[in-house]
């Protein structure tokens, strides 16, 4: 399913996001969170079309009520969301755990 998606891409005019080092050393987590809402997967959405269950796994995060911002990693191997707190995680770890999903939550270090 790679494949296809990066066959799909050939084309497509690249987009420079901001430096992420940048957003890292703003305000912490908080800049964060907006450098991660202000960009984009561009294989996401192609990656979806080609596995629906990463559409629904990232719809799912996203629909968590302390849910920050859901997305998937790279060429979707992973999906994860930030959240408020530790504890808004973890309940999420337990209800994607209670789905049959492999799901961990962890704290964020900001270094």
């Amino acid at each position: 399913q790679a494949g296809r998606v990066s066959e799909a891409l050939q084309g497509v005019d690249p987009w420079r996001p901001p430096p992420l080092l940048a957003a890292l050393h703003g305000d912490g987590y908080e800049a964060l969170a907006s450098f991660m809402r202000e960009t984009r997967n561009d294989i996401e959405t192609m990656a979806s079309a080609s596995a629906p269950e990463i559409g629904a796994t990232i719809t799912c995060l996203r629909q968590q009520s302390d849910a920050i911002v859901a997305r998937m990693s790279g060429r979707g191997a992973t999906c994860f969301a930030l959240f408020s707190s530790f504890d808004a995680a973890k309940r999420t770890q337990i209800r994607a755990q209670n789905k049959g999903w492999w799901a961990l939550a962890s704290p964020l270090l900001m270094r």
